[in-house]
């Protein structure tokens, strides 16, 4: 058991984005089916009917927010890159990993924000509405992730910088 929870992590961490992603998709999918197969359109329209607006608008505003966290993570990010305590990170192949994973969340975080704003303006309860608020759940998933995902990098760079002297 532990072998394989061994493999398992090691495959995860060399394909996560990936295997992020492919999460992000069966959610999408498990979403979808809930809705079109399983009559949650009407759950949905009911819970939506009196909320579209404030709902949408809030998604907005938080993936504005987001978007803006990350860029100036990203920029904080390339500054303490150059520091002496990264050396290891610059020349290890993390670096690109690290790189991708910004990147992604940044255009993940955009591609929330359109559907919500696609959503804002073109939701009206009809069958169309709903694949857009599909969309819209499998986008925020993959944010959530790739979010989440910056977040632990921080979290390790942080120790990083902050290690005592005598472990540089």
């Amino acid at each position: 058991m532990i072998r394989t929870w061994s493999r398992f992590r090691q495959i995860w961490e060399a394909h996560f984005l990936h295997w992020e992603f492919c999460v992000s998709v069966v959610i999408g999918i498990g979403f979808g089916v809930w809705i079109f197969q399983f009559d949650g359109e009407h759950v949905l329209q009911g819970f939506l009917d009196a909320r579209r607006s404030n709902l949408y608008g809030s998604l907005v505003g938080v993936f504005v927010s987001l978007l803006g966290s990350m860029f100036t993570v990203t920029s904080i990010t390339i500054v303490m890159i150059n520091f002496n305590r990264m050396k290891l990170i610059r020349k290890s192949q993390a670096l690109p990993a690290l790189v991708d994973t910004y990147i992604s969340a940044i255009i993940w975080l955009s591609i929330s924000l359109a559907a919500a704003l696609t959503c804002q303006w073109f939701e009206d309860g009809s069958r169309f509405g709903s694949v857009l608020v599909v969309f819209l759940v499998f986008s925020s998933a993959v944010s959530g992730c790739r979010v989440s995902r910056v977040v632990w990098i921080v979290a390790k760079l942080f120790r990083i910088m902050t290690m005592s002297r005598s472990k540089d």
